[in-house]
């Protein structure tokens, strides 16, 4: 979509203001992500000596420039392809070169993996190139990665939300279907945070969470939304490999028992309940749901 001047002498400098909107759809709560990040492009010809004659060549590179977390793995990849993988600086910093590109339609896309191997939301960038043509994306804010250490937690126990952004971040946590309430915490040098939040307040059933990061000049950018059940008991992240052999083991104690017959009992008739507690997958917990439960009791 850039306009190729032919003449040699000239630079075309073309700037564009690409609004990224990166939508993030939840139940009762919606969040639309906004944010500006500069395009530039420029014919360059270049004159090579080649035993007097001298000619024109034009190269055609795109540039990728912006923010992520310290020592990270940044990724570029085209059509869903990889193309390019480099590493972050110290102070989060990144730029990727991709030459000798030919002419045509790209859709770039970038992300970025956290020291645990988590990835941040990615951006694309669609971008159609002409023959010399150099493209700068400058100003690129890599989300921040989130992590829970559990699945699900027995209210009044503790849930550690924990990832890595920029250094020195500010931070929202917010939680959508809880009217919006917003934890505030602050990124270490290395781009960490952590946060232990107490769920004594929070009503049993399904969470939502998503954080924004702040850093000087941008109006934020958001993460990946993550979830959580506050129930009866806690589960690890790391417990999910033992849980669903047997339908009805809420517990994960790989029987079906009075233990989970009165987890069940509980969501009898309550409208909204998680979805593992819905045997038979109707959106409520009715007498289909207990003669399921029967038919695989372990006792």
């Amino acid at each position: 979509m850039f306009k190729n001047i032919l003449s040699y002498n000239k630079w075309c400098v073309i700037c564009l203001f690409v609004f990224l909107l990166v939508p993030c759809t939840l139940k009762a709560y919606d969040i639309t992500v906004e944010k500006s990040v500069l395009i530039s492009a420029q014919v360059v010809p270049t004159i090579i000596n080649d035993g007097g004659s001298g000619h024109i060549s034009m190269p055609t590179i795109v540039n990728f420039s912006g923010v992520a977390y310290p020592f990270s793995n940044i990724t570029i990849l085209n059509n869903g392809n990889v193309l390019m993988k480099a590493t972050a600086d110290s102070q989060a910093k990144f730029f990727i070169s991709l030459s000798n590109l030919s002419s045509g339609t790209y859709n770039f896309s970038i992300f970025a993996e956290d020291n645990t191997k988590m990835k941040s939301s990615a951006l694309s960038f669609p971008i159609s190139l002409s023959t010399g043509t150099i493209v700068n994306v400058n100003n690129i804010f890599l989300s921040p990665t989130v992590n829970l250490d559990k699945v699900e937690v027995r209210k009044e126990d503790i849930l550690v939300i924990f990832g890595q952004t920029t250094p020195n971040t500010n931070i929202d946590i917010i939680f959508p279907l809880d009217g919006g309430l917003i934890k505030k915490i602050k990124s270490d040098y290395n781009g960490l945070y952590k946060y232990t939040l107490d769920t004594t307040s929070f009503n049993y059933g399904k969470h939502t969470l998503i954080l924004k990061s702040f850093i000087e000049g941008t109006t934020g950018v958001y993460s990946m939304e993550s979830s959580f059940i506050v129930g009866f008991l806690s589960r690890k992240r790391d417990d999910l490999s033992n849980c669903g052999i047997l339908r009805g083991d809420f517990n994960c104690d790989r029987k079906v028992n009075i233990i989970d017959l009165s987890i069940l009992t509980y969501w009898y008739r309550h409208s909204n309940p998680p979805i593992k507690f819905d045997l038979n997958g109707d959106g409520k917990i009715t007498l289909v749901d207990f003669s399921i439960m029967v038919f695989n009791w372990t006792g």
